[in-house]
């Protein structure tokens, strides 16, 4: 009991340390370089957040739509960790950095032009009132769907509430976009948490499954004992 509740506090601190931050986005906008790339480097955005392409960092800066990120100039080497840095604050889903963060890329050759390194410094787009309410509105729904489903496994601990509770600890409404600026200045935490992020996810899975296996009685029923025990694997 007093272990399983040990571990019910860290997952709960854990999940509310990713979206709590976000509540500063509200007042404090966070910057960005106005470019997306996919997983394979490929810049298919130039835009970001900003609704005109103009102040966008990244179309200033002339980075064009279709143009690649080296990946061989890219190392998350504990001697190259402040590189591994700056990839990691342009892939992964991350959409915002830190203001006034400088991020330098090295583009590969492409539409005729040569290959060449280009240094972006992250900016806030124009503040969007409906956009901050409605983030407003996602901490606050997250937060508390978070605490309820804590409360739930410490009141009533099954496999049933657990299995609710670690699929909402990660999957809930909540922006995470802060916390994950935040680690951007320690690489290795930032990988660490990405790690952990993809275990999380899994979890969830598996404990929304097992949530749906167990409601609403928490009883365990033979034809769904097989799928139900093979949830952790």
């Amino acid at each position: 009991m007093i272990a399983s509740r040990a571990l019910l506090i860290l997952l709960t601190a854990w999940g509310l340390a990713m979206i709590v931050p976000d509540l500063a986005r509200v007042l404090q906008p966070l910057g960005s370089l106005g470019l997306y790339a996919n997983n394979d480097g490929v810049i298919y955005d130039v835009d970001g957040p900003f609704e005109d392409e103009a102040i966008s960092p990244a179309t200033r800066a002339g980075i064009e739509t279709g143009d690649r990120i080296e990946f061989e100039h890219i190392g998350c080497q504990p001697a190259l960790f402040a590189r591994c840095g700056d990839a990691l604050a342009m892939f992964g889903g991350l959409d915002y950095v830190l203001p006034g963060r400088a991020v330098t890329i090295d583009l590969a050759p492409s539409g005729g032009r040569p290959a060449r390194q280009v240094t972006l410094v992250a900016e806030r787009p124009p503040a969007n009132y409906v956009d901050v309410a409605v983030l407003a509105l996602d901490q606050l729904a997250g937060i508390a769907v978070i605490l309820a489903a804590a409360w739930l496994v410490w009141t009533r601990p099954s496999a049933m509430s657990w299995g609710f509770f670690l699929y909402v600890n990660w999957f809930n409404p909540g922006q995470a976009h802060a916390f994950y600026a935040l680690l951007q200045q320690w690489p290795a935490l930032l990988l660490a948490q990405f790690l952990a992020g993809s275990i999380a996810q899994a979890v969830g899975y598996a404990g929304l499954l097992l949530f749906v296996i167990r409601a609403p009685g928490n009883r365990e029923e033979a034809r769904w004992r097989p799928l139900e025990r093979a949830l952790p694997w």
